[in-house]
């Protein structure tokens, strides 16, 4: 499996195997709490839109994982992704209004940091 062509950045090549097994396991529904979340992670690292259904998913297995919450928060970057996630997330979770109030606090800070030119 190692040749001369990961020789350069090997981390890369086992991130790639990684993901692409985690994908596997992922798009079979046959992925548990901790690897939907490290799928996540990586989609996340890759700006890739399909972070927040990996984080839902890991939730939706284990709705005390407050990494996978916090790691939720940061990919909204949007009040329509803001609207999108809060909607998808089910009430029952007592942990989604942590998850609102975090969402909301950290995107209020952003903005209000923001310099206004006028």
């Amino acid at each position: 499996m190692w040749n001369a062509q990961y020789s350069e950045n090997p981390k890369n090549f086992l991130i790639s195997a990684v993901e692409t097994e985690l994908c596997r396991r992922f798009e079979a529904n046959q992925s548990n709490t901790f690897c939907s979340y490290v799928l996540g992670c990586i989609w996340k690292r890759k700006d890739d839109k399909r972070a927040s259904s990996a984080f839902l998913a890991s939730i939706s297995q284990f709705p005390y994982f407050w990494s996978c919450w916090r790691a939720l928060s940061d990919v909204v970057v949007t009040s329509a992704d803001f609207n999108a996630l809060s909607d998808s997330i089910d009430s029952r979770f007592i942990l989604k209004y942590f998850f609102l109030l975090l969402t909301t606090n950290r995107l209020t800070q952003v903005l209000a940091s923001l310099p206004l030119h006028a």
